[in-house]
């Protein structure tokens, strides 16, 4: 609508808390269109500044119950509806990233590291409740395509936000979000085939080669081609993903989050390799 401020439609549904049904109803459907219609409502509200759902704790809880439900590993969702998801959840992280402080309905450092020390429930499970955006980013940061992009980048936000939060500076050398994302690229690298042929018959032969002495060798039967399709989606993905670290490397501003993920790079990733 083209109405001045305030809307009375986004009025009744922050007062009405119109986005909890919507959250319900999507995160329990099984049809897609429906998924992707509540998809479009909370996107919707994510870009409305006069009512400020950012803020609302309600809201956020409504988001991440919609995202957590339809995505769940046990529910089979198309590729259309897990990038349209992904990208709600990086316009979210484009929200924050505008706001001078992470607001409280998103990041909830309540339960302190201490705390989680002190409590019979595993530190991942608080870390989760504390920020579960942070964790949805992470589940798809290692897809290809769209759906790798929106996540990555909204990850990086994250991480740009810990230069105006100490709290969250805290919370992310103190979780285990590095050491997931070291055994993610760990993981990553290796799908990568350990044996790889450079191989080339008579006719596909470089001229350099077929002009030479040298003889065209047939692929061990064991060795994947270079040039095979599964080789090159897996080694592209593994290169989006190193790009991301070094993405963070440079853009986080905090010496200790740097520190944090570079050590965690050397035990689980370097040294293992090496």
């Amino acid at each position: 609508t083209y109405a001045a401020a305030p809307h009375l439609c986004a009025q009744y549904v922050a007062t009405a808390r119109v986005y909890t049904v919507v959250s319900s109803i999507g995160a329990t459907s099984r049809h897609e269109h429906t998924q992707q219609e509540a998809v479009r409502f909370f996107d919707l509200l994510v870009d409305r500044e006069e009512e400020d759902f950012i803020e609302d704790a309600g809201f956020a809880d409504g988001l991440m119950g919609l995202v957590r439900g339809a995505l769940d590993a046990q529910n089979a969702v198309s590729q259309d509806t897990e990038i349209r998801m992904v990208e709600l959840l990086f316009a979210v992280t484009a929200k924050l990233r505008q706001r001078p402080a992470i607001p409280l309905a998103w990041f909830r450092p309540n339960n302190t590291t201490d705390q989680h020390r002190a409590s019979s429930v595993k530190p991942s499970v608080h870390n989760l409740r504390d920020f579960p955006l942070v964790y949805m980013l992470l589940d798809h940061v290692h897809h290809s395509g769209k759906t790798g992009d929106f996540a990555r980048t909204g990850l990086l936000y994250i991480f740009e936000l810990a230069a105006r939060s100490s709290d969250l500076e805290k919370w992310i050398i103190d979780s285990e979000l590095a050491t997931m994302m070291a055994s993610g690229l760990g993981a990553l690298y290796s799908q990568l085939s350990s044996k790889i042929a450079l191989s080339y018959n008579t006719e596909t032969a470089p001229a350099v080669l077929t002009f030479s002495n040298a003889a065209i060798l047939d692929r061990p039967f064991d060795a994947e081609p270079i040039f095979s399709a599964s080789l090159q989606a897996n080694l592209g993905t593994f290169i989006s993903y190193l790009i991301f670290w070094q993405d963070i490397l440079e853009r986080c501003s905090s010496a200790d989050i740097k520190a944090t993920l570079l050590d965690h790079f050397d035990f689980l990733f370097l040294r293992p390799l090496l």
